[in-house]
């Protein structure tokens, strides 16, 4: 089976500033990729894939919302990708540096 959805969740707590006990909790969740602490209205913004969208509802139910400190959700899902990459344009900037 393919992961082929995608959404961008955002995340309020209850956790005072500087605690980590809900990020820790919301990267154990296998289908989260990605954990961002963020400033604003919401704490985290997480990137989460799921097969589709009732697998989608099951995670935002069954797994974050079981999360005791989370308060809120907001969701955006991901239509369609033009770019997704994990590569950093380090050998790029060496060679136009001459390094």
């Amino acid at each position: 089976l393919e992961f082929g959805f995608a959404a961008y969740v955002f995340v309020r707590t209850d956790d005072m500033v500087g605690e980590t006990k809900t990020a820790k909790l919301l990267a154990e969740i296998p289908e989260v990729l990605e954990v961002h602490h963020i400033a604003g209205e919401d704490c985290f913004l997480l990137k989460v894939r799921a097969f589709d969208t009732t697998h989608f509802a099951d995670i935002l139910r069954e797994k974050i919302g079981k999360i005791k400190t989370v308060r809120a959700t907001r969701s955006t899902i991901v239509l369609g990708t033009v770019k997704e990459s994990t590569a950093l344009p380090i050998e790029q900037e060496r060679k136009r540096k001459g390094i």
